[in-house]
């Protein structure tokens, strides 16, 4: 998915919003899909070429959501006012009595009772101007979240400063390299192997896996530069679950459980397999998104490219 920024036009006016004001002052970025095939696209970016995590990326969507709605508020506040009689509506109380008079420029316009349409298109020409003045202020402001937030400006100012000013500042943020050896750092209890398991699958680090699959996810895990924990014990709204790698975006600071189904070509495994992934979803985590899920059969064994593949995608 892409950001897509046009550079001639500007996201947002210069100018306070006005009653002079159009939907069309307004350019809302628009998304890309990057699909959910094989093909590989390019990360998800702001204007300054940032490239967004999966949180920013459901905040921004949810956003855009409400941009378009409101950008057809306008439109649709628009062209009512547009086609609505000239002037305002007036209410005055004559013993008991609500009276309704056109207000315009000349002065005022007794509204009788053959008069009720014009009286009818007069309040809804005023509340559709609050409404429009509303929704393009609203639009404005989240407009402006795009074009004026930059979210790594705190963390790059640390490493800005001249040596002779960062030995004397304490940063109030870590560098992702700090951020990830501490991450690493954590122990955890090992979950452990069963004594008639005689299974020997090592990593380059030396760690005892389950299968040559995960060794091969693990090693290049490490090539990438990609901490992770095996078998790392997570509390998932009371239910504790050994996810097969607990996984770091160093960039992003997220957290992604890896979870390879290495005999999808046995059924009992295969339910085995559907009862962990729903445990997973029931948590509120699904595949996709903070889950990553791979699988294979004796005839279609994981392969090293799409390890690589979803690395880019998800932990880079």
């Amino acid at each position: 998915m892409i950001l897509d920024y046009s550079s001639d036009e500007k996201l947002y006016p210069d100018t306070l919003v006005n009653e002079e004001s159009t939907a069309q002052d307004f350019v809302i970025p628009s998304f890309r899909s990057d699909g959910d095939g094989d093909s590989m696209e390019p990360p998800v970016t702001d204007s300054q070429g940032r490239v967004l995590s999966l949180y920013e990326l459901d905040i921004l969507q949810i956003m855009r959501k409400r941009m378009l709605a409101l950008q057809a508020i306008i439109q649709g506040t628009e062209e009512r006012i547009n086609n609505a009689p000239e002037g305002t509506l007036s209410v005055k109380s004559y013993r008991g009595r609500e009276n309704y008079y056109q207000t315009l420029p000349t002065g005022e316009k007794y509204l009788n009772k053959e008069n009720e349409a014009v009286a009818v298109s007069l309040a809804q020409k005023g509340y559709d101007i609050k409404v429009k003045k509303y929704a393009e202020s609203e639009l404005k402001y989240l407009l402006s979240y795009f074009s004026g937030v930059n979210p790594g400006k705190i963390e790059d100012l640390y490493s800005s400063l001249p040596e002779s000013r960062s030995s004397m500042v304490t940063p109030v943020t870590v560098t992702d390299s700090e951020y990830a050896e501490a991450w690493s750092a954590v122990s955890y209890p090992e979950r452990g192997f069963d004594p008639e398991d005689d299974s020997s699958f090592f990593t380059s680090k030396g760690e005892r896996v389950r299968s040559k699959s995960e060794c091969l996810i693990a090693d290049t895990l490490s090539q990438m530069g990609i901490p992770y924990r095996y078998e790392c014990p997570v509390s998932l709204d009371g239910t504790v679950l050994h996810p097969d790698f607990t996984v770091l975006n160093v960039r992003t600071k997220e957290e992604f459980y890896w979870e390879h189904m290495g005999m999808m070509d046995s059924p009992e495994y295969v339910s085995a397999a559907l009862r962990r992934i729903r445990k997973y979803e029931y948590c509120g985590l699904f595949p996709g998104r903070k889950l990553i899920v791979t699988q294979e059969t004796r005839e279609l064994p994981l392969d090293l490219q799409l390890i690589c593949r979803i690395i880019e995608k998800y932990l880079k």
